[in-house]
């Protein structure tokens, strides 16, 4: 802000690198840094929620979800860019494995013939997570109430 918000019409290639595949400028990274980081905080909750919707006591929940929120470091750390890095709830907020990094890279995971940008990766597996996992917390709650 010490500058003024003319910076935020800059361009990303100028963050990092010219050659980057984003097409947009810093104002517009903010605003989808700001949507997927929610998006992989409320997926991450939605899994924290059914586990402990799942599990007997709350230690485990506790510590069952931490490994799941962990793993997306520990994983890109050890394998770099992979399955595991990418669709777990966490994987859009991290240190190196975050979603601005994966913005200005150029990771693909591949499946067969097909190969995927990792930050759509990340953006879609998170979307689909949310869904998944308060589906199945109502279910295991509602099971958990009538028995």
């Amino acid at each position: 802000m010490a500058f003024g918000t003319e910076c935020l019409k800059t361009s990303f290639q100028m963050l990092f690198s010219v050659i980057n595949l984003s097409n947009i400028n810093l104002g517009q990274l903010e605003i989808v840094l700001t949507l997927v980081g929610l998006l992989s905080m409320l997926a991450s909750i939605s899994c924290t929620l059914f586990l402990s919707a799942k599990c007997k006591d709350s230690l485990t929940a506790l510590l069952v979800s931490l490994v799941i929120v962990l793993l997306p470091i520990f994983a890109y750390t050890a394998l770099g860019a992979s399955w595991i890095s990418c669709i777990l709830p966490s994987a859009g907020i991290g240190l190196q494995n975050n979603f601005l990094y994966q913005l200005a890279n150029f990771n693909y995971l591949h499946i067969g013939g097909m190969s995927f940008w990792t930050p759509y990766v990340i953006l879609i597996s998170a979307v689909i997570e949310i869904s998944i996992f308060l589906f199945l917390t109502v279910r295991t709650y509602c099971k958990h109430q009538v028995a």
